[in-house]
């Protein structure tokens, strides 16, 4: 969540100054992310073809959650939910009450089931952020004309073109294309 809000406060900082460029809020978002393998992945295919609820456990950490802390993850709730989960597993393993593939099993649904949540609060923080870029796009600074924010619907830029006194973006979602027009000193959003 620090990098959003480090997002939206750079965009209301830049909106004050008059300054719209969208690069640095693209490298700021590039930059926030866990960089490395998720654990559904690591769960899924390095780890397997562990038979015992130890060396999967022992594998998972190596894999995922070693990588995760060291990138300054490791305090996050989510990540210490699992980790305190995995604990509870190993000591019921250990005590008989789980077998060692009921444990595997009970780890990867709850990596799913995180994972499940992620995705949920990706879109909703996706969203945030377009809503605040459409917001400081649509207000004009010092005087200058407005710019578009990158549309979700338009899909991947293609390419672009000058006619007359307008340049034509060209996108496409794989399907079909679509043209969004700007004025030509303008620069396609991408």
């Amino acid at each position: 969540m620090g990098c959003l809000l480090d997002l939206l406060q750079w965009v209301k900082d830049s909106h004050v100054r008059g300054k719209r460029t969208i690069l640095f809020p693209l490298m700021l978002i590039i930059g926030c992310a866990y960089q490395g393998a998720g654990l559904t992945t690591v769960m899924g295919s390095t780890c397997a073809s562990a038979t015992t609820f130890d060396g999967f456990y022992q594998c998972t950490n190596q894999y995922w959650y070693y990588p995760v802390s060291a990138q300054g993850y490791g305090n996050v709730a989510d990540v210490q939910l699992f980790q305190s989960r995995m604990r509870l597993l190993s000591l019921s393993v250990a005590n008989g009450r789980l077998s060692d593939a009921e444990a595997i099993a009970d780890a990867r649904y709850l990596a799913y089931q995180l994972k499940a949540k992620e995705q949920g609060l990706i879109a909703a923080r996706n969203q945030q952020l377009m809503n605040a870029l459409q917001n400081v796009a649509s207000q004009p600074a010092n005087g200058a004309s407005s710019i578009s924010a990158p549309s979700l619907t338009k899909g991947r830029f293609v390419r672009s073109y000058i006619s007359g006194a307008n340049r034509i973006c060209v996108y496409t979602n794989g399907i079909s294309e679509t043209v969004s027009t700007i004025p030509a000193a303008s620069i396609c959003p991408l």
